[in-house]
């Protein structure tokens, strides 16, 4: 199937953060700021990622130009430090990407109470940025992973009154992300 989004690009690399060597950092990327929303967890103990992106979308919610996504440490129970290492990654992926510094949110999923590996993750950025494509919506599907059987992706095209519309959604398996 075709998951194509026109203005949106997607990519992954295997930056070293899952022990299996597989792809383990997702990038999507929006050409021009676009509107954001998310729904959070109620969780009393957010992980880092929540917490970071609470607060941005709570100042910024329509100019967002990506979505970082690691795979292999969720960055929860890490105190001040992975929410710090939260907002290091979304400002590399921003200075990459040329887009202003509060328009990158960022999710993890993985192993909980371990700190981000920064020393393989910032490196793996201007990577991930590198490989952005219309056509890498299904490497960053599979990049999302960790006891998922397979990736999860769909794309519809609807129309809207007189406007035909693309709705991807990639998604991790139910309380991973």
């Amino acid at each position: 199937m075709n998951h194509i989004v026109t203005g949106f690009d997607a990519a992954a690399i295997a930056a070293g953060i899952k022990k299996s060597g597989a792809p383990d950092l997702a990038l999507v990327a929006s050409r021009v700021p676009c509107c954001a929303a998310a729904v959070f967890t109620r969780n009393l103990f957010p992980a880092a990622p929540v917490i970071f992106d609470r607060q941005l979308l709570a100042f910024n919610n329509e100019s967002i130009h990506a979505v970082l996504i690691n795979a292999g440490c969720a960055n929860a129970c890490t105190g001040p430090e992975g929410t710090a290492n939260a907002r290091l990654s979304a400002e590399q992926v921003a200075l990459h990407l040329g887009a202003h510094e509060h328009s990158v949110l960022v999710m993890s999923t993985g192993v909980i109470g371990v700190q981000l590996p920064m020393d393989k993750l910032l490196p793996g950025i201007p990577q991930v940025v590198e490989k952005l494509a219309p056509d890498g919506w299904e490497a960053a599907a599979a990049a999302i992973m960790t006891t998922d059987t397979r990736p999860k992706l769909a794309t519809r095209t609807v129309t809207l009154g007189e406007a035909t519309v693309t709705l991807t959604g990639m998604a991790k398996g139910a309380g991973m992300i």
